[in-house]
């Protein structure tokens, strides 16, 4: 009997032991991460706790916005933590105890790191409106149509962007001609696709090289090149400034029209391929006065400024390799200020009691020829 009771005492001493053995013990890890230089607390910082003897990761976290981490369950023992945020150097704490009795409490100042950056050099692009014109070496621009559209008083003229550049100053208010360096406006010449034409203007008047409303459309413009000085030899007539427009290449694979209302005209744009099997294409617009269609139901105080203008360009590629333009730009204005009609019977004594009018005609027609004689030559005949 008292050998069983020993037996028996035994067992429990070993299981007890046994159990005590299996039992493992946590406790908690918290602490606050702040900057070394400043005492603020960083966010967002990683706590690592790592055991020593195998570099185990027991436990990770990352701290509050006030800086405050917190580990509840962290197995009781020796460990290294590690702090890690951006923008500063990681911190180790090594051998950090952790005992079953008493919580850790662990406070860390990270240090901002110094980061040497690269030097950075900006340069600009050589590029950046380079004319189209390979003789052109300096006072030499590429307006485009984008500009056109975007330049504060543009209208979508071409010769009220060259405003906006330095040496350039506008004549006459309202009008797009302008003189450089002083140099007078009649000095002007105006060129299509290397052709030279007449004044490209609407109520153009004697003595200027401008006139109100272009007879261009941005519809049918690609990138003109402007001349300030410094001509190349095919330009030889110029002594203000030049100004070279080119026409860009229609649709040659479907048919396409643009209906355009603006304040100074309407415009109808159409474009397409002669037909499926050709790559010959064609491009026009016709653009009518919008003040000349109010004028005739609204009184804009005598002024009744009419024009329309018609512009084309057809491409017509040869089996050579080379390409056939044919283009063409004509307007008609017509502006009258003050009085109708010559009866003097039937004067509006309350307006103006003179009449004037101003206007012009003009139209040009064109072609150019493109062919590639080699790798490194071509022909131009224009």
């Amino acid at each position: 009997m008292h050998k069983l009771a020993g037996f028996l005492g035994a067992i429990f001493t070993v299981a007890v032991a046994i159990s005590g053995y299996a039992q493992s013990y946590t406790q908690v890890l918290r602490g606050q991460i702040v900057d070394a230089e400043t005492q603020a607390p960083i966010p967002g910082t990683v706590i690592s706790v790592v055991r020593v003897f195998d570099d185990s990761v027991m436990a990770r976290t990352t701290t509050d916005a006030k800086g405050y981490f917190l580990l509840k369950t962290v197995p009781v023992g020796v460990y290294h933590v590690q702090a890690q945020a951006a923008f500063y150097s990681a911190r180790i704490r090594e051998d950090v105890t952790l005992v079953s009795t008493k919580e850790t409490i662990l406070d860390m100042a990270l240090t901002p790191t110094q980061l040497e950056l690269g030097e950075v050099e900006v340069l600009a692009s050589p590029f950046r409106g380079e004319p189209l014109n390979p003789l052109a070496s300096v006072s030499a621009v590429t307006i485009t149509p984008e500009q056109t559209r975007k330049f504060a008083g543009s209208w979508d003229d071409p010769m009220r962007v060259i405003t906006a550049y330095p040496g350039v100053v506008q004549q006459t208010s309202g009008f797009n001609d302008f003189s450089i360096r002083g140099n007078a406006p009649t000095g002007m010449v105006y060129r299509l696709e290397g052709v030279p034409i007449h004044n490209p203007n609407h109520f153009g008047q004697a003595g200027t090289s401008g006139g109100f409303v272009t007879q261009f459309s941005s519809e049918l413009l690609s990138r003109s090149d402007f001349f300030a000085s410094a001509f190349p030899a095919e330009l030889g007539n110029a002594t203000a400034a030049a100004f070279d427009f080119r026409f860009r290449r229609g649709n040659n694979e479907r048919r396409e029209h643009t209906l355009k209302a603006s304040f100074f005209g309407l415009d109808l744009a159409t474009e397409g391929p002669f037909s499926a099997d050709s790559k010959a294409s064609y491009l026009a617009n016709y653009r009518y006065s919008t003040l000349g269609l109010l004028a005739t139901f609204i009184n804009l105080g005598g002024v009744r400024p009419n024009y329309q203008d018609f512009s084309f360009a057809v491409d017509l590629p040869t089996a050579q390799g080379g390409n056939l333009k044919v283009f063409g730009l004509g307007g008609l204005s017509e502006l009258s200020v003050g009085q109708t009609g010559t009866d003097s019977t039937t004067l509006d004594l309350t307006g103006r009691r003179s009449r004037r009018q101003q206007g012009n005609n003009s139209g040009t027609v064109g072609f150019s020829y493109e062919q590639p004689l080699s790798n490194e030559s071509y022909l131009h005949a224009a």
